[in-house]
């Protein structure tokens, strides 16, 4: 594999800097991420791997870094929960997406190691930002507001919470390069998306328990606690449950 990647300085302030085999792990897997789509054969099925993105093994991510598969698990989870990456639902094998992958990437317009060159760089920007808020604003990019939206995908699936956000994120960003359909706000079409999903998504059956007197026939009782004590007519009534 040939290429690389960029570091900002500013990675020595992260958490991930502080231990040397958690900075390995995370380095290891930009390395492995890819820099652009491509398909590949992965435990002879045939997975679409799009820029940025790593599809790997616990088991063989941790022998490169002798670490068990727990361990492999519990590391993606701590960059999950930080929002360094998304995990994919698969069963089989880990795919995971790099958040931000741009900013470890090359801009492709020729390198700049002169220091000057990036402090003036950084310069420019700021008085760009500046002018930019007597400007009208821009219609925001198709790419930048489906990134804009993968940032968002935990929040998303605590909205959805039948519906896999991640699953049908991949799925709506495919079918929109098939079609080639355009939308001036893609957050408004994705989550008009996921309500569509969600309608047609197994729910789960809350259960009541209804403790009703077998003597008279009132029910004296309706809740979800199936091991209360409950009397009428001088007896003690047996809940019977209920799906609503």
């Amino acid at each position: 594999m040939s290429g690389w990647i960029k570091l900002h300085r500013d990675i020595q302030d992260h958490w991930i800097f502080k231990k040397e085999e958690y900075l390995k792990a995370w380095i290891l897997l930009l390395i492995k991420a890819n820099h652009k789509d491509y398909k590949t054969l992965f435990l002879d099925q045939l997975v679409e791997v799009k820029r940025g993105e790593v599809v790997v093994s616990y088991a063989k991510f941790g022998a490169e870094l002798m670490w068990s598969s727990s361990k492999v698990r519990r590391f993606l989870k701590m960059l999950e929960k930080d929002k360094m990456i998304v995990i994919f639902p698969e069963k089989k094998w880990t795919h995971l997406s790099i958040l931000n992958y741009e900013t470890y990437q090359h801009n492709g317009k020729g390198e700049e190691t002169d220091t000057k060159q990036t402090r003036n760089g950084v310069v420019n920007n700021q008085r760009m930002k500046k002018n930019d808020k007597n400007v009208k604003k821009k219609t925001i990019s198709q790419k930048d507001q489906l990134n804009n939206i993968f940032i968002e995908i935990e929040e998303l699936q605590k909205e959805f919470p039948y519906v896999k956000v991640a699953l049908e994120f991949q799925r709506m960003r495919d079918w929109l390069k098939a079609t080639g359909k355009q939308y001036k706000n893609y957050k408004s079409f994705f989550k008009n998306w996921l309500r569509k999903a969600d309608e047609n998504s197994p729910k789960e059956d809350k259960v009541l328990y209804v403790y009703t007197c077998g003597v008279c026939g009132k029910v004296k009782e309706k809740n979800e606690y199936r091991d209360m004590f409950v009397m009428c007519c001088e007896k003690q009534i047996d809940p019977i449950k209920e799906y609503v």
